[in-house]
Order: structure tokens, then C-alpha cells, then sequence
């Protein structure tokens, strides 16, 4: 691993900490994936300095301290935020709570993180890794850092993440580690919504996820954390992830989904066009609103009524870029016709056309329909 890997920003702050005299690491998820060649673009330090340190080492930058309390800051380094957080131990954890106390021992700051592949610590110079973390990350095993029954009762979300971790860097499941998350799944039930949707959208689509959901099956975990059983039957082809969570959850009642992930209307209301697909559904006027992320409609459509994508997607009208309807009611004005509900009914009219035929209809094909539409009833 070499500084090639790592944004010159962040490489900067780094230098910054170290220059004014406090040892400071990059640790996480930017070494984890510099090491197995993954891209990435968050980027968090830990260092010996302590907050009112980083304060005044950081004061020309824009800086969030939202956290500070736990010994995080969240800086702006030209353009670059990154989230360097003072080496600390967490106390009296409570399964969504911590205390914490500083330290500079980087042994403890380490043992108080999840898995072994999340406690590597790289100076630019020097990789420290306590657990064997590089050497999971090589076999692809997402490993809890010592008891992973303690791990997973400090901090509940550590089951998702366990779960998440494993779909993108695992070729199996721990059994160590899912016999602790199925041993405490009831913690589960205390994660809010938006918690719990970060990180499940995150494990969908990776190529473990096929094997996570099924041990997430096995173990009963979907009972405790949706209330009802996972169907992992579906051939959806698609990237949208929550559209590829409704296949798995059918028998979810849309509200009742749209609250446990905390989702917004304009999420919930797209689940909603995708329940309501028909399977002789004509997807025209869904391409016309929605544009190229209808494609994700119609992976869905195909998953639901296992049925075929791509001869969908072959038809004539997907191939038109962009299609905007060409007619406008100054256009029908120009016709003659009198302000009033005619010049709508007969855009309308109109725009019904233009998409039956695929949105090849131009501007002066359009304008010739409508005029005949005119004539016919004068």
C-alpha cells in the first residue's frame, strides 16, 4: 500500500496532525479498501491529539462538530471532508449508547471497534494491524474482534453491519459471528429506521448477498427485524434497492415498510407505482415521467411476474433519449381555439397520440393532429 492510493488532501491532514506533534493514522474503511484494491472516497483518521488540539490546528478549515463529544471531528479539507476522532475507549454501551474516554493507547482504540478488518491503522508509512485484520481481508472473513457476543450486545447495529460487511467482502458467514447476531437479534428492534435502512441497502446486490439473506432466513433475524419472512425467490436484474427490498418483502404492507426504513413519500410513493404494475403494463408513460430510471421498473416488473426484461426493453420507443412532448397550449392558442378547457383536452388528446406512437411524432405532426382533432368537431 502506497500514498498513490490516497486523495492528497486527505494525505495533507494527515501530515498537518503529525507535523504539529500528535500521531495520527488513517484506519477503517480508506485502508481497508487501499489494501484490496477497492475505490473509495471517505476517509477517517484517528490521532492522539485531543479535540480542542484538533481545534486549533484545524481553525482555518470549515469544520462540524457535531460530535465532538465522542472525540470526532468532521473537517473540510478543500473540497474533502474527513472525520478524524481522538483514540478513545467506549464505556457503559448499551446496545445504542456509549461513553467514552480518551486514551493514547492505540491497542484500546483499536479493541473497541467491530471487525478485524476495521481496526488496520496505516502513518503513511507504517501498517498497524493488531488482529490480523489484513490477513481476513485476504481469506474474505468479516471476523468480530474478541468476543463477538460482547461486540454485538455494545452496539446492536453491529448485526447489520456484520451482515453488510460480510455481503462485500466475504465468500461465506462467520459462524462465530451469525450465532452471536442470531443470539441477540432483539436488540434489532431498537435501531430506527434510518439506521437500519443504511445499512440493509448497503448489503443488497453484492456478491455475498445471495448467502447473507439466507442466513438471515435461517436464523429468523427477518422475523425479528420486519415482522415477517424474507422471500428470497426472485430473479430481479436490476440496481434499485429498494425496489429489489419489496421483492424480498411482498407480504410487507407498503406503510408499515415505508416505517421501518424510515423511507421518505417520495420513496414510499414509488413503491407504491411498483406494486401497481400490471403484467400487460405498458411502460410508455412511465418512461415518459420517470425517464431511464423506469428501466428499474421494468427489472422489477420482470422479477414480479417472472417474465423477460430485455424484450422490454428492446421496443422501439426505449431507444427515444430523453422524449419531451413537443405542443404546448400557446401552440393550440396560435390554432384559434379560446382559452378554456378545450386547449387542455385537446393537448391532451394530443400527447396520448404522440405517445401510442412511441414519441416520434414531431412538433408539426403534433400540431397537424391537434388541428385535425379541431376540425373534426367544428
Amino acid at each position: 500500500m502506497d500514498q498513490q492510493s490516497f486523495d492528497n488532501r486527505a494525505l495533507k491532514a494527515l501530515s498537518q496532525l503529525q507535523r504539529a506533534g500528535h500521531k495520527a493514522w488513517f484506519v477503517g474503511g480508506c485502508v481497508r479498501d487501499a489494501l484490496c484494491g477497492k475505490q473509495f472516497t471517505d476517509y477517517d483518521l484517528a490521532t492522539k491529539a485531543l479535540p480542542n488540539e484538533m481545534l486549533s490546528i484545524f481553525n482555518l478549515f470549515e469544520i462540524d462538530k457535531k460530535a465532538i463529544k465522542f472525540g470526532c471531528l468532521r473537517i473540510n479539507c478543500e473540497g474533502l471532508w474527513l472525520e478524524i476522532t481522538t483514540l478513545r475507549q467506549d464505556f457503559n454501551q448499551d446496545g445504542r449508547h456509549t461513553e467514552v474516554i480518551f486514551t493514547k493507547d492505540l491497542a484500546l482504540d483499536a479493541n473497541r471497534r467491530d471487525f478485524t478488518m476495521n481496526a488496520l491503522y496505516w502513518d503513511g508509512k507504517e501498517l498497524i494491524d493488531f488482529f490480523e485484520g489484513q490477513s481476513d481481508l485476504l481469506k474474505k472473513n468479516v471476523r468480530f474482534i474478541g468476543n463477538a457476543n460482547l461486540r454485538v450486545q455494545e452496539d446492536h447495529l453491529r448485526i447489520l453491519r456484520f451482515f453488510r460487511f460480510t455481503a462485500i467482502y466475504a465468500d461465506q458467514v462467520d459462524p462465530i459471528g451469525i450465532a452471536a447476531c442470531e443470539k441477540y437479534k432483539e436488540g434489532l428492534a431498537y435501531l430506527s429506521g434510518t439506521r437500519v435502512w443504511s445499512e440493509w441497502s448497503k448489503m443488497l446486490c453484492k456478491p455475498n448477498t445471495a448467502n447473507v439473506l439466507a442466513q438471515i432466513s435461517a436464523s429468523e433475524i427477518d422475523t425479528t427485524l420486519f415482522g415477517v419472512k424474507l422471500n428470497l425467490d426472485n430473479n430481479y436484474q436490476g440496481s434499485d434497492p429498494l425496489l429489489l427490498t419489496r421483492l424480498h418483502l411482498p407480504n410487507m404492507q407498503i406503510p408499515h415498510l415505508v416505517h421501518r426504513f424510515s423511507l421518505s413519500k417520495k420513496e414510499g410513493d414509488w413503491l407504491k407505482i411498483a406494486d401497481s404494475l400490471a403484467l400487460n403494463q405498458d411502460f410508455r408513460e412511465l418512461y415518459l415521467e420517470y425517464g431511464l430510471s423506469a428501466h428499474q421498473l421494468v427489472y422489477f416488473w420482470a422479477a414480479k411476474f417472472a417474465t423477460s426484461a430485455s424484450l422490454e426493453l428492446n421496443k422501439q420507443f426505449w431507444q427515444i433519449s430523453n422524449p419531451k412532448f413537443p405542443l404546448s397550449g400557446k401552440d393550440l392558442l396560435s390554432c384559434g381555439i379560446g382559452h378554456g378547457p378545450n386547449v387542455g383536452r385537446y393537448l391532451q388528446n394530443t400527447k396520448n397520440w404522440w405517445i401510442e406512437n412511441n414519441f416520434v411524432p414531431t412538433h408539426n405532426e403534433c400540431l397537424n393532429y391537434a388541428k385535425s382533432l379541431i376540425s373534426s368537431v367544428n
